[in-house]
């Protein structure tokens, strides 16, 4: 397992939604290597703009031909997975409606038990512990593309327009942890994650007021796994 957090633990980064993400390297651990059958990926998260007609960004990795993506579109979040070279599969992504402003959600997006065929259920996402619904998907192969938070880096692939290519699609929030598994988290996992992210929120607001909007994040972005998988900060990141 490799993850990144953000320190000092208790905070969290702040991003403008115009110009502000962070890059962690491409890394044998976390897409470059293997063939991935399981996979999660964790983020917790405020957004301050939903009601935004364009797509932000809370977390991407690949490019065009395979990768994941989360990220917020019109007051939806919408999850994906893709992987069109290998095993023919085109992308599916599941949705969320009603995000708020000002709201922390805790997301997990998890890829379970896939093969090489295109196979119903093995896509899911879960929101603050509930199963929101699965999507058909495949495994994912190893991809070099960029990995983006709070914006896509490079290269991602979206639900409505297929392949954007540059970097773009900003988030406006706040991201209080991110973390990758490269296996798929069973229910009693995700329960013991999101009681660990309802500590956090409730610290976030006991120390920034009602709503936990932290204005001093920091300028790094640390791998607490040990893997020194470091994240560069970009722009007016606080």
């Amino acid at each position: 397992m490799s993850h990144l957090v953000h320190p000092p633990v208790g905070l969290a980064f702040y991003f403008n939604g115009t110009d502000a993400y962070i890059q962690p390297p491409t890394s044998s651990l976390i897409n470059t290597a293997s063939v991935l059958a399981n996979r999660t990926i964790e983020v917790l998260f405020m957004p301050m703009e939903v009601e935004r007609a364009d797509h932000q960004v809370v977390y991407e990795e690949g490019g065009a031909v395979r990768g994941f993506n989360i990220y917020i579109l019109n007051g939806t979040l919408y999850v994906g997975a893709w992987n069109e070279a290998e095993t023919g599969w085109q992308g599916d992504w599941i949705s969320y409606q009603g995000l708020q402003n000002f709201e922390w959600y805790h997301v997990f997006l998890i890829l379970r038990d896939a093969t090489d065929s295109i196979t119903a259920d093995k896509l899911e996402l879960y929101v603050n512990g509930s199963l929101i619904g699965t999507a058909p998907g495949t495994r994912v192969y190893a991809h070099s593309g960029a990995i983006g938070v709070g914006a896509v880096v490079s290269d991602s692939k979206f639900h409505d327009i297929g392949d954007f290519s540059g970097n773009g699609k900003y988030f406006k929030g706040c991201i209080a942890m991110l973390r990758i598994y490269n296996k798929a988290l069973e229910a009693t996992e995700i329960a013991d994650r999101v009681n660990i992210g309802r500590e956090i929120k409730e610290e976030l607001v006991l120390k920034y007021g009602a709503y936990g909007i932290v204005r001093g994040g920091g300028s790094k972005w640390l791998d607490e796994s040990g893997n020194s998988l470091h994240g560069t900060v970009n722009g007016a990141i606080r």
